[in-house]
């Protein structure tokens, strides 16, 4: 009887430790895949009380041969998303945004990064706080619309963006 009640007490203890595993797993992985398009962690900054902007980031992976370009981008949360590009000019961070939208070429990373390029969500209809998770709609030219989920994290100390002039 004993043994059949520890053979029981171990099993469950070694359900609970997989599935807080995989509750860990799943909390991390955090991408999306439309025809061999992956789109790799999408995240944001918090935002301060009062911000009407903020940028996300992630990572477009093309493993296919066929090339495709993200044309747009909306979310409930904003009132437009812009695809911004930041470059350094005289030392000074300078942003602007990207009509002509984004292509992906075939078999190719595109990532969107602080002091790089990425989205502009502009509008905000409140500040974002870490632990949210904003609804974010990009479309592509030829995969159509993806919905994804962004995370609001707070960001690697490596990825410090610099002073930004928006022009």
């Amino acid at each position: 009887m004993y043994t059949s009640i520890m053979k029981h007490v171990f099993i469950a203890a070694m359900f609970s430790v997989l599935a807080s595993h995989l509750t860990a797993t799943l909390g991390h992985a955090h991408d999306y895949t439309v025809r061999d398009l992956k789109i790799d962690h999408p995240w944001a900054r918090p935002t301060p009380g009062g911000a009407k902007v903020a940028a996300v980031y992630l990572k477009l992976i093309n493993k296919s041969n066929e090339a495709d370009t993200l044309v747009s981008a909306s979310s409930t949360l904003g009132t437009k998303i812009e695809i911004h590009e930041t470059t350094l000019v005289d030392g000074i961070a300078k942003m602007r945004r990207r009509d002509s939208g984004l292509p992906v070429a075939a078999k190719s990373t595109v990532s969107l990064e602080p002091a790089g390029l990425h989205l502009m969500l502009l509008g905000l209809a409140r500040p974002l706080k870490v632990g949210d998770r904003i609804p974010l709609t990009l479309t592509f030219q030829s995969r159509g619309a993806v919905e994804v989920k962004v995370n609001v994290e707070k960001a690697p100390a490596a990825a410090k963006e610099p002073e930004h002039h928006h022009h």
